[in-house]
């Protein structure tokens, strides 16, 4: 078992949210199935943000200088966050952690999606993950664990 760290480069700001974030619709299509909730961070000053996030759920804490919110995923809001993640060039929320309905974190996607973590993966289930994104600009590789 392991885990497979993926680092972006930096949002291009002339460039449209679909080619920063080339990765987003297969993420969801492919990559998310099996998590029934994520938690997601957004800082205090990102009020829009903010005030989306709470048409999807009431679970919603203040964290410092972060609103955390946690939200089921279902079909409607598995669409929201499909379609409708981007603000200008970039993610609307800097940080994502997808779980399992033991509550298991699997997946994390930090800096606005930039830095991307599936963890608890086989090397064989890291396989499929490592090769879509070393397909592109992506510095990829899988961790094994220190039992591995």
């Amino acid at each position: 078992m392991g885990y497979v760290h993926i680092q972006l480069p930096p949002v291009d700001r002339t460039k449209d949210f679909d080619t920063n974030y080339w990765y987003w619709h297969h993420l969801w299509l492919y990559f998310t199935d099996k998590f029934s909730y994520v938690t997601i961070q957004c800082w205090n000053e990102e009020t829009t943000a903010i005030a989306e996030l709470k048409n999807y759920t009431n679970l919603m804490r203040s964290e410092g200088l972060v609103k955390e919110f946690k939200i089921d995923l279902n079909e409607r809001t598995r669409q929201f966050f499909a379609e409708e993640a981007a603000f200008d060039s970039k993610l609307k929320w800097f940080n994502l952690f997808f779980h399992e309905v033991a509550g298991k974190e699997g997946l994390e996607l930090h800096d606005y999606g930039r830095e991307i973590s599936f963890n608890r993966l086989t090397r064989g289930d890291a396989e499929d993950i490592v090769e879509f994104f070393n397909q592109h600009q992506a510095d990829v590789k899988f961790v094994p664990d220190e039992q591995d």
